[in-house]
């Protein structure tokens, strides 16, 4: 708690009276005050310490003195001090000492940053007259020691009326100040400062801290006012320590590139670790910058003279030790093994290993030490993790803090990513707060060079692939192979030995591809990928440029192509399909494949993939008939022989610690190639990439980071855009990081891909942020400008750039692409990407709007009205047009729900927003038919949809025509009237959709066309179309139109006495309803089932039993159509088993009265009325009356003759009945 409450304005303090408050600090307060015995002197600033112990009181008069003894035009003058007693203190009795300083009017520098940085000629004013000040105080022997923005004030112009606006600063807060020539009474290791303005000496805790230290907090407080960055930052103090002690200056340039690189070089030198490379003195800092030249006249390409170091994230093995009691043995130590050592506060030890370049054998070196340390320390940590030098602050957790955590128990701690890497070669043992203690471990081997290694010890795993490639021949059907692992198992080699093997002995075709993460979220890419060297037109097929005014149109193409050319290839020798890093597999091919491998006419087609152990789930159901094996470690023979191959002899240490791994041990033995690398152990496979990295010369490992910026597969002309010199590829391919692909997926470009996936991103990792997100930024430029690059690329790139609005502008057209191909899940994502990027109207617009017109098609409508309540909040800011779309969304969605008033608003709304002929107002006048139509509402269909015709016929729209046509069609249908001109709009409709592209609509239009031809009994050629429909449908994909096919197909059958084909119809389509989820399916083939047994004459249990499903049916059924053929159909079958049938003939009646306009419904319940209720002739007048309606819409007597026949046969007339 802070001693004192502020006092009131007027109290007496020594000879000041109190004016106002001012400021509080940590154990002070500032007042402005003025001298009580002189009213007109000018106020002055004074700060009243309550000193609660000796030390503060001890501090404070120090800081007196010594500002007393400093008279400078920069530094804050001291006007007077002394000791006052105040009545509010804690003690009364026990004074308070003030300090009376000139009151400045003006700003702290922290506060001026705060708006911004500064410009190089006020910065290289500031610099020169804090140097000037440092200079002053330095002369009289007065270290500051806390140099940063807080104690620099920025005064306003009256001390400057020669120069209003000219900067003008002074230095203030002398309290931690002492004198160079004073004995120090600072323990060793002791903390004085601010930790993120400390000098490494200061850091620390030498004793004999010199003016330099003072040079070093300026550099700081400079490159801070230059950049509004700390060039050591980070989330704990223990971390800021450990960049002061370890890490290089970041480059200034790199933050300000417009910066004269003269002043950039003198910040520079000033932090220079070592303080004998700082300038000498204050003086010459000050003789430095007065020597610049003005900035406007700087040479923009000289170099500074103390070039700073390349900055990248380092990975790096830290050793902390509390409590040490000998800090000289584990300095001398430390230099011993090639590590760095610092001295810390409160007798604390780190030690850094890696800073500089990572071997890999890090952690067992930090391992040595940190056992030699837990010897002289009470408590050691070991960590690994990564540093970064950068002015950018640094990650959550430091390795340093990380170190503190694992030292958190007495003894030697182990964080759990040291103790992976040392896991192979050391024995361990878990601690009770999950760090991990080492027990003795075994030395290590020295090994020699080797050549490349062959394929070994995967002979079963091998046969796994060609096995299935023999079932596949033999069977003419897809027979697919898995093969799981965890990274660099050999999963990767394995498939290509096999495809080696099958390319010598067979005339099979093989299709290869491998999958990235960066296109997993794009539709087709692997199947593009693999078929563009068979046939470009297919795969061109797969990658549409613009939208299709429906998302099935494009996936329906897709996967009649890619049968098409699968078959074709087939027919001769089958089909090899290898598919690498199958995890990765976009979803879109996923489910290609999948529809293609279960279709009835498959090719023989064998699907190879390789993929983690995570993917075996949605990988191992994509054929029926799938091996799939886990690769385990090699054999210990395989992984000798390995080992050999490449060292030249025998290591059985180097097996031991690979455990197995292919990728691990020819790392590990390439990295023993070396002859002065001797323990080099690389156990992770970060570890081992870094290591391989770090041994690259310059120009080459600079080739390798900007080309990883793409991923894994990348391109020269793109490194070279961003700023790689082609020169190093050569050596990089020799060294078998890199290979050039014979063939490029961007045109006119070299396509590179790295040896695998994990060493791009080690590659990438040695980005620091800010120099990442540049370089994604210009990737994605690059990439931007080339062909075939889909904006599911460019999106991680630019989210990468640190551009959230760019990133949501290439996921919301990636969610239109995806929605015109129908890829719904790719679309979900898309969409939730760009909502958590951005709020733009338009952009959110785009992706959500592709989104409601895929979940159309998916049919999740709880999905579907969350995305049309989000388009709603949009509109508030958009035309009619947009606001007219949503509303006709809203009435599709509620059509299909059930909703008849909000569809019945929302399509109203949506026409009366619309011009006439607009696209939307059309489109919502026959989703209003379509409602009407299903309701039973038929004069008001019929009207909506002859309005959508003529409103369709007047725009220039072939696929808007077409579907008007199939809207009137339906209505026509449901009418029971005008058969022939329904069968005229379905026949145009089916044209016009085969002509745009649609063929899913087009299979649902052969479909409707042939129910039209069952109800004019016309069942032989209703059979032929919905054979051609449900073929159609299974070609494309339509899984609901097939499954409706079926349904129908069995209806007719059973009218024809087809009655065992009918009974598989039937059962299929129920199978088939519940796994799509399609009620109105399933309602009608129970109905159908059920008039089937009646037919048959089936056993009492079954017709008992389908007649309780039909019952729900009848009770639950929304569409008025689907309910009365249910209660006609429950009527008859509940009256041959003998039930009381009373509730039901009523409810027949009660229907009758609404079905005047659909006589076919209309005869269907008359029939079984007069069945079961006493064969009135009222009924059979009635029923006369509905048939001859039902069959006036045909054009001669013979076509009614038919109509009648056919209605007789489907509902199974009695013959009293027919007969009359």
């Amino acid at each position: 708690m802070h001693p004192l409450s502020p006092l009131a304005p007027g109290l007496s303090v020594g000879p000041y009276t109190l004016l106002r408050h001012l400021a509080r600090g940590g154990t002070s307060d500032v007042y402005a005050a003025r001298l009580a015995s002189e009213p007109d002197a000018a106020p002055v600033a004074l700060k009243l310490l309550s000193p609660l112990s000796p030390a503060d009181r001890q501090r404070a008069e120090r800081e007196a003195a010594i500002a007393a003894s400093l008279h400078h035009p920069h530094i804050a003058a001291l006007l007077d001090h002394g000791h006052a007693t105040l009545s509010s203190a804690p003690d009364p009795s026990s004074p308070s000492l003030f300090l009376a300083l000139e009151l400045l009017h003006g700003e702290t520098l922290s506060a001026r940053l705060a708006r911004g940085a500064l410009s190089p000629v006020d910065a290289i004013t500031l610099g020169l007259q804090l140097a000037d000040a440092l200079d002053h105080a330095h002369q009289r022997g007065v270290i500051h020691r806390d140099l940063k923005p807080a104690n620099v004030f920025l005064c306003s112009s009256p001390f400057a009326p020669a120069a209003p606006d000219a900067l003008f600063a002074k230095l203030l807060d002398f309290g931690v100040a002492r004198r160079s020539s004073a004995a120090s009474t600072t323990p060793t290791g002791a903390l004085i400062g601010t930790p993120a303005y400390m000098s490494p000496e200061q850091v620390r805790g030498d004793r004999d801290i010199d003016p330099r230290a003072d040079l070093w907090s300026l550099g700081v407080t400079l490159f801070e006012a230059l950049s509004q960055r700390l060039p050591f930052d980070a989330d704990t103090t223990l971390a800021i320590l450990f960049r002061i002690a370890f890490d290089p200056a970041p480059r200034l340039d790199a933050l300000r590139p417009d910066l004269p690189p003269a002043l950039c070089a003198i910040v520079h030198r000033c932090l220079a670790r070592d303080r004998d490379a700082r300038f000498p003195s204050a003086a010459s800092l000050a003789a430095a910058l007065r020597a610049l030249p003005p900035p406007s006249l700087s040479d923009p390409a000289a170099e500074p003279t103390a070039a700073p170091l390349p900055e990248e994230v380092r990975l790096v093995t830290a050793v902390l030790a509390r409590g040490v009691r000998d800090h000289g043995l584990l300095e001398r130590l430390a230099r011993e093994l090639d590590a760095r050592y610092t001295l810390l506060p409160d007798a604390t030890a780190l030690v850094a290993f890696g800073l500089d370049r990572w071997t890999g054998d890090e952690a067992h070196r930090a391992l040595r030490l940190a056992r030699a340390a837990s010897f002289t320390a009470d408590h050691v940590g070991v960590a690994t993790g990564h540093s970064v030098p950068t002015a950018i602050p640094t990650l959550a957790r430091s390795v340093a803090d990380l170190a503190l955590a694992a030292s958190a128990l007495p003894g030697l701690g182990l964080d759990a990513t040291t103790a992976s890497l040392l896991r192979a070669s050391t024995p361990l043992s878990l601690r009770p707060d999950g760090t991990s203690s080492p027990l003795p471990a075994d030395p290590a081997s020295s090994i020699t060079p080797s050549d490349a290694p062959p394929f070994v010890g995967r002979s079963t795993d091998l046969a796994t692939l060609l096995d299935a490639f023999d079932l596949a021949a033999s069977s003419l059907r897809p027979a697919a192979a898995l093969l799981l692992g965890v990274a660099g198992i050999g999963k990767t080699r394995t498939l290509d030995e096999a495809l080696r093997r099958l390319a010598a002995t067979s005339t099979a075709h093989i299709l290869r591809v491998r999958c990235d993460r960066a296109r997993r979220d794009a539709p087709m890419a692997a199947l593009r990928e693999a078929l563009a060297a068979v046939d470009p037109l297919v795969a061109a097929a797969l990658s549409p440029r613009a939208a299709v005014r429906d998302p099935q149109v494009a996936l329906d193409g897709a996967l009649g192509a890619l049968s098409a050319v699968l078959r074709g290839l087939s027919r001769d020798a089958p089909v090899v399909l290898a598919i690498d890093d199958a995890h990765w597999l976009d979803a879109s091919s996923r489910a290609l494949l999948a529809s293609l491998c279960d279709a009835p006419d498959a090719p023989a087609l064998a699907l190879w993939m390789t993929a983690d152990p995570d993917a075996a789930t949605q990988l191992r159901d994509l054929v029926a008939a799938t091996s799939t094996r886990t690769l385990s470690p090699l054999p210990r023979e395989s992984a000798a022989a390995l080992v050999a191959s490449v060292l030249g002899r025998p290591d059985a240490g180097l097996v031991d610690r690979g455990e197995g791994n292919p990728l691990f041990l020819e790392a590990l033995a390439r990295l023993a190639l070396d002859p002065s690398h001797d323990d080099v152990i690389p156990p992770g496979i970060e570890a081992t990439h870094r290591a391989a990295l770090d041994r690259l010369g310059a120009s080459e490992r600079d080739f390798v980071k900007r080309t990883s910026v793409f991923g894994r597969t990348a391109w020269l002309e793109g490194a070279v855009d961003l700023g790689a010199s082609p020169a190093p590829l050569d050596a990089l391919r020799r060294r078998a990081l890199l290979s050039v692909k014979s063939d490029s997926r961007l045109a006119r470009c070299t396509e590179l891909e790295f040896r695998s996936a994990l060493l791009a991103d080690v590659a990438h990792g040695l980005w620091p942020p800010g120099e990442r997100a540049s370089l994604h930024g210009q990737a994605a430029a690059w990439l931007s400008a080339q062909d075939d690059v889909t904006p599911e690329e460019l999106g991680p790139h630019w989210l990468l750039a640190e551009l959230p609005e760019r990133a949501a502008q290439a996921w919301s057209v990636a969610a239109e692409r995806a929605a015109a191909l129908g890829a719904t899940r790719a679309v979900c994502e898309h969409t939730a990407r760009v909502l958590s990027l951005t709020r733009r109207p338009d952009i959110c617009w785009r992706a959500l709007t592709a989104r409601d017109t895929a979940l159309q098609l998916a049919g999740d409508r709880a999905l579907q009205r969350e995305g049309l309540t989000l388009l709603d909040d949009l509109t508030a800011s958009m035309d009619d047009a947009a606001r007219a779309e949503v509303q006709w969304r809203w009435c599709h969605h509620a059509r299909m729900v059930d909703d008849v008033a909000h569809a019945e608003r929302a399509g109203r709304s949506a026409e009366a927003l619309s011009p006439p002929g607009a696209r939307w107002g059309a489109a919502a006048t026959m989703e209003l038919a379509l409602l009407y139509a299903d309701r039973g509402r038929i004069a008001e269909a019929r009207e909506r949809a002859a309005a959508a015709m003529s409103a369709a016929l007047g725009v220039d729209d072939p696929w808007l025509q077409a579907r008007a046509a199939h809207t009137l069609a339906y209505v026509l249908l449901e009418e029971g009237s005008d058969f022939d001109r329904a069968l005229r709009l379905y026949r145009d409709a089916a044209a016009g959709y085969q002509r745009t592209g649609d063929r899913r609509r087009e299979a649902i239009a052969l479909l409707n066309g042939g129910a039209a031809l069952a109800q004019v009994g016309r069942f032989g050629d209703a059979l032929d179309a919905f054979d051609e429909a449900r073929s159609l449908a299974l070609r494309v994909g339509n899984a609901r139109t097939a499954a409706v096919s079926l349904e129908n197909r069995g209806a007719v059958r059973r009218a024809l006495g087809e009655h065992r084909p009918a009974e598989d119809d039937l059962a299929l389509a129920l199978t088939e309803a519940a796994r799509l989820g399609h009620r109105r399916l399933a309602e009608a083939a129970r109905i159908e089932r059920l008039y089937l047994a009646l037919a048959t004459d089936a056993d009492d249990s079954t017709l008992r039993a389908r007649c309780e499903e039909v019952a729900s049916v009848a009770a639950e059924a929304e569409a008025p159509a689907q309910a009365a053929s249910a209660v006609a159909a429950a009527l008859r079958a509940g009256a041959r088993l003998g039930d009381a049938v009373t509730p039901l003939v009523d409810r027949a009646r009660a229907m009758l009265d609404a079905l005047t306009p659909q006589p076919m419904l209309a005869a269907e319940l008359l029939v079984a009325l007069w069945e079961v209720d006493g064969r009135r002739a009222t009924d059979e007048g009635a029923f006369a009356a509905a048939l001859s309606a039902y069959a006036e819409g045909a054009g001669n007597d013979a076509d009614r003759g038919v109509r009648r026949r056919g209605f007789a046969r489907r509902f199974m007339v009695p013959e009293g009945l027919r007969s009359g």
